[in-house]
């Protein structure tokens, strides 16, 4: 009897957390809720920030489908 092996989360989308100044990618996140728990920032800003280009919290952010 073997147990199944746990694989990496593959629903949602993937995060960027961008540098506003260098365009470099500081951090990405396997979801959008991880994102949002780990900076304690809503969804909505993250999408905000990733439709319009704009620095939320600091940081730009890029959601990739």
């Amino acid at each position: 009897n073997s147990l199944p092996i746990i694989t990496s989360k593959t629903k949602g989308f993937r995060v960027q957390k961008i540098n506003p100044q260098s365009d470099e990618i500081e951090q990405e996140y396997p979801s959008v809720t991880d994102a949002t728990k780990e900076n304690k920032i809503s969804v909505n800003s993250i999408r905000k920030s990733s439709m319009q280009d704009i620095v939320v919290s600091g940081y730009k952010w890029k959601i990739i489908q």
